[in-house]
């Protein structure tokens, strides 16, 4: 995010993350992704720095998890304590 910040501006990456809170309402489903947050990004991104996005995020996380393929578990039920 720093780095992003840099090359965006500070305003930018905020905005993006504010945008993002705005849509997934705080503890409403769904709830946000690591992919709903490369989107809010993009949308602020100058088609110029498109490289940086894909280095930063899409290369990096999204290729990585790819690659672990673990397997998905079902989240256990919340007890009413």
């Amino acid at each position: 995010m720093h780095a992003l910040a840099k090359y965006l501006s500070k305003e930018k990456v905020n905005g993006a993350l504010w945008s993002l809170l705005q849509k997934h309402s705080f503890g409403a489903l769904p709830l946000p992704t690591t992919l709903n947050l490369y989107q809010k990004i993009q949308q602020v991104t100058p088609d110029l720095l498109y490289y940086l996005l894909h280095d930063l995020f899409k290369a990096t996380l999204i290729g990585a998890s790819k690659q672990c393929n673990l397997p998905q578990r079902k989240p256990k039920q919340a007890t009413g304590r």
